[in-house]
């Protein structure tokens, strides 16, 4: 269509949001007629006329500051964090959905109501008769104490506030993945055996706590293949895959704390925690160093990860730097060569045939040829001895290696990563939980600022990291605009500026209960929890607009201001009460 939107998880859950608050606007429409006849003894077609005009303005206000919420997620699409990226949807969603239902509840259900309620004035209904008289009691004796439930409600308010602001913040836009990775770096001079003795203590250790840790699969790899950019030698890894949530009894966290305690220490071993995953990147933290000079990189990040292992938030720091694998570098002797009638590239070729095959020719079979392979025994070629010796064949006679050349063995260049063309350190490490993330975040930027850089050098958080920071300020500036459209949206319907802010002042007192609900059912604060606040901003005023605008009318028509209160109050408790639950109802889910 128009707007490009399939019908996905994404949109699907719009609809499940725009579901709860799909008949509010009906449901006061038809409690308007339904009072009138009720109360007033209208025949159903003059309710119908009356009770809709009466209450057009304030759904109409209410449903208008309900798309104030959402119209700003259309206009966050374009950021790159989770918030930004699904909320265009989800408000395009709810917004359609929104002005249909208003549409309706102004159209067919006045005219439906017209022609299905009939003639016959309905009876009164007991229970809410009892239920409003109990209301305008409590709404009285509010009245006459106003500054002492002001003063009561202050203090339940900032108790609330102090409670949602000690709630730590994590991401639930990442689900962790139930997997733990074990980077085994069994350093230079291991051989086989060893490599092989080590990875099987550890599978046994595993295999031991197997049910202990709800461990659902292990899987392994180690080999001794050559390549030096990378240290591929020393890649070595154990990938532990956990039983699913709903059959364990351990967090993802909780089993890789257990699995780091339970390693065994051994010399010239380094077992490292690597970081967490989700679905979608990296669930760790990511700090990005850059220059222009790889040593002075180096420098740089061996100061900065030995001081974020001092956070006690963070465990498992490791350094993208990667030490160099042991090469023997080979140095011709140039005049002992040239004396020989040895070039330097004779010498390279005599060290190739001695360490590798070599095809030399191939024999003639009645279907095929058959390469024929020279290589030295295994025997032969194992250590640097033996390399030494090899003879090289020359014009003037044969010399070995070592009488041509010298061997010495060193450590090869480190690796090291580079982008946009400048070379770049990763320091990576593991929250203790997920919700000491944006704690974790905040004290490593903290000693960042005390870092002293030199000119040229910059750092940053790793993409994942920067994404869950604008889901942060994406979700704020998204609660603050629609705050903002709310008040002067109804401040030029209602033609005031003092009527729209008793409205907003129910705003505050609808968090009075999330910061315990919070701390009770360990719901820790994410995006979800935002578009939560955020939808709350255009849901709690529209009660309050639907009352507020009968107490005006009813001031308009001469009743005093506490009987317009108390009048008002009782007259929209069932509309008001009808339509919270709905809503209720249709987010519980």
């Amino acid at each position: 269509g128009w707007s490009e939107i399939t019908l996905n998880v994404v949109s699907l859950m719009g609809l499940v949001l725009a579901l709860g608050m799909l008949l509010d606007n009906s449901i006061v429409v038809i409690e308007s007629i339904y009072r009138r006849m009720e109360e007033l003894g209208e025949d159903a077609r003059t309710a119908a006329l009356k009770g809709a005009s009466e209450v057009a303005l304030p759904i109409t206000a209410a449903t208008a500051t309900t798309l104030c919420v959402f119209i700003p997620m259309i206009f966050l699409g374009g950021g790159g964090g989770f918030f930004a990226r699904y909320m265009e949807e989800i408000g395009l969603t709810v917004c359609i959905v929104l002005v249909a239902s208003l549409l309706v509840a102004l159209t067919v259900v006045p005219m439906a109501a017209a022609l299905l309620l009939g003639r016959e004035r309905p009876q009164r209904t007991r229970f809410f008769d009892w239920l409003g008289d109990r209301y305008e009691g409590i709404l009285r004796f509010t009245l006459h104490h106003r500054l002492v439930f002001l003063a009561l409600s202050a203090l339940t308010l900032y108790g609330s506030w102090s409670l949602i602001t000690s709630i730590e913040r994590t991401s639930s836009s990442r689900t962790e993945e139930r997997r733990v990775t074990i980077n085994v770096d069994t350093g230079r001079g291991f051989t086989l055996d060893q490599t092989r003795e080590v990875f099987d203590e550890i599978a046994g250790l595993l295999d031991e706590h197997r049910d202990e840790l709800d461990i659902a699969d292990v899987a392994y790899n180690y080999h001794t293949g050559g390549g030096r950019s990378r240290g591929w030698d020393r890649e070595r890894r154990f990938e532990i895959f956990l039983k699913d949530e709903s059959e364990s009894t351990l967090s993802t966290t909780e089993a890789r704390d257990r699995i780091r305690d339970l390693l065994p220490q051994r010399p010239g071993v380094a077992l490292r925690i690597a970081q967490s995953t989700g679905r979608h990147g990296s669930q760790g933290l990511e700090l990005e160093i850059s220059g222009d000079d790889p040593r002075v990189l180096e420098t740089i990040g061996r100061e900065v990860a030995a001081k974020i292992a001092y956070n006690p938030t963070l465990k498992d720091v490791d350094l993208s730097l990667e030490s160099g694998d042991d090469e023997v570098r080979v140095d011709v002797k140039r005049e002992r060569a040239v004396q020989a009638g040895v070039s330097s590239r004779l010498v390279a070729q005599t060290i190739q045939s001695s360490l590798t095959d070599r095809a030399l020719s191939y024999l003639k079979a009645e279907d095929r040829d058959v390469d024929l392979i020279v290589r030295f025994r295994d025997e032969d070629r194992e250590t640097l001895e033996q390399l030494r010796t090899v003879p090289v064949t020359a014009a003037q006679g044969s010399q070995p290696l070592d009488a041509l050349a010298s061997f010495a063995v060193e450590a090869g260049p480190q690796s090291i990563d580079r982008e946009n063309r400048r070379p770049k350190l990763t320091i990576t490490a593991n929250p203790t939980s997920p919700r000491a993330m944006f704690g974790a975040m905040a004290g490593v930027r903290q000693l960042m600022a005390q870092q002293a850089m030199p000119p040229g050098y910059s750092w940053s958080f790793g993409r994942w990291n920067r994404m869950g920071e604008q889901d942060q300020q994406s979700s704020s500036f998204a609660l603050l605009f629609a705050g903002l459209l709310v008040y002067l949206l109804m401040a030029a319907l209602f033609e005031s500026f003092s009527h729209p802010f008793s409205i907003m002042c129910s705003i505050p007192f609808a968090f009075i209960g999330v910061g315990a609900i919070m701390k009770l059912t360990g719901q820790p604060r994410d995006s979800f929890t935002d578009l939560g606040f955020i939808i709350l901003v255009g849901v709690v005023v529209n009660n309050a607009i639907v009352l507020v605008d009968h107490v005006n009318r009813l001031r308009q028509e001469g009743v005093e201001r506490t009987q317009a209160i108390l009048t008002g109050g009782r007259h929209r408790l069932r509309a008001i009460l009808m339509t919270a639950i709905t809503t209720i109802l249709g987010l519980l889910p």
